[in-house]
């Protein structure tokens, strides 16, 4: 291009992003993927599951056909992934799987019903919050688990890993933007999941100052004063339901313009979805392998386990054999290519010991290194071997 360079797209320099904090170090990150084929709202859903974990998991995570699961565990341990998130659809149902990798355990879960965001938000009516919202993440709530049996105990306590701890002395009251809320019903035995957004409002005020501590412009063409429409008795206050005091607590710190130190606020939930229903099937020992903890449909007598414990421990021990047999092969091998190679080396020293030398030549000149320029190979005089030019008559 006449008068300056053409600039292709990609070719600026991308920012360096500072350095992750410990904290940032120390929380859990998960990989949130589906496994084999699934229909349209699976897919939704993974991406929601997503969003509800974020900052801490692969939000652009993309898999393929014929990724497996070796694959995501080859990558997870540099990028220090922590969890598993597999989500699967068979003809029978749903199916979330709950990993702690690298050795386990594995929870599985049927999806008995779901509800995405994109309808959560058709159906209630809500907005979206902000991008800078998400930029924290969410806090969790952990209500009604039974902790007498095994199986729910450990439900409870690999959910609650799968989220950054909170320390409660350092935490800023402008990141508890959103929360996770998990409830078990003892009746049902299944798990509620729902995901809200948490937003403040100041109590003993009636809707219209409310605009005005909030820096929204009312409409104010109909009245001849602001104090009207101030002080109108058409204006009312909130319900007393809607602000009552088992959603008042009172806020010591400054979380935003309109509320100053030591102001009561009433705390609203506003939900963003997605919604879940989650029944416990079974739980393994290991990496979505191992021994059977935990089966909904299935039971075994003792004998049977045993019978199990037994098999699952002379697998081990031939596995243990197996890998014991290929280093020592390994070290055979290794062993027989050393001495393979240094008798090759051998045999070809003695060759070129028993092979005459051969002289070297200058290519420049094409007589022998070390021979005088016009003598000849018996150390006479050398002919000229320059043509000779005719006299032009």
């Amino acid at each position: 291009m006449p008068g300056g360079h053409a600039h292709k797209k990609g070719n600026k320099k991308k920012e360096v992003t500072a350095g992750a904090t410990e904290e940032e170090k120390k929380a859990p990150q998960a990989f949130i993927f589906k496994v084999g084929v699934v229909p349209k709202s699976v897919r939704m859903l993974r991406n929601d599951l997503r969003g509800m974990m974020k900052p801490y998991n692969a939000y652009k995570l993309k898999e393929k056909k014929t990724n497996k699961l070796k694959d995501f565990l080859s990558v997870a341990g540099p990028l220090g992934v922590t969890h598993f998130c597999i989500l699967t659809a068979t003809e029978f149902g749903t199916y979330l799987r709950l990993c702690k990798i690298p050795r386990g355990p594995t929870l599985t879960f049927n999806i008995t019903s779901y509800t995405t965001c994109k309808d959560i938000r058709v159906n209630i009516n809500s907005r979206a919050s902000p991008s800078q919202d998400w930029m924290f993440p969410p806090l969790v709530i952990l209500s009604n688990f039974p902790q007498d049996t095994e199986q729910t105990k450990l439900a409870s306590i690999m959910i609650q890993n799968m989220f950054p701890a909170i320390n409660v002395h350092k935490t800023d009251l402008s990141e508890c933007k959103r929360v996770v809320i998990f409830y078990y019903n003892r009746e049902s035995n299944t798990i509620e999941l729902r995901h809200y957004f948490i937003t403040t409002s100041i109590v003993g005020i009636n809707k219209n100052l409310k605009q005005l501590v909030k820096n929204r412009i009312p409409n104010i063409r109909n009245f001849d004063d602001i104090s009207e429409y101030v002080l109108g008795d058409w204006a009312g206050a909130d319900s007393e339901a809607e602000d009552g005091p088992e959603n008042t607590v009172e806020i010591k710190n400054q979380i935003s313009r309109a509320r100053s130190q030591s102001d009561q606020n009433a705390i609203r939930l506003t939900e963003l979805g997605p919604r879940m229903t989650l029944e416990l099937v079974k739980v393994e020992d290991g990496f979505c392998e191992g021994k059977v903890l935990y089966h909904s449909t299935v039971t075994k007598t003792a004998e049977e386990v045993a019978e199990l414990d037994r098999k699952a421990a002379e697998k081990k021990k031939l596995k243990k054999q197996r890998q014991k047999e290929q280093e020592k092969n390994v070290k055979r091998k290794r062993g027989t290519e050393e001495e393979d190679k240094s008798d090759e080396e051998k045999e070809d020293d003695d060759d070129d010991e028993d092979k005459p030398k051969k002289e070297k030549y200058n290519p420049l000149y094409r007589r022998k290194k070390g021979q005088n320029k016009g003598e000849d190979k018996e150390g006479g005089k050398e002919k000229s071997k320059r043509p000779i030019k005719k006299s032009k008559k």
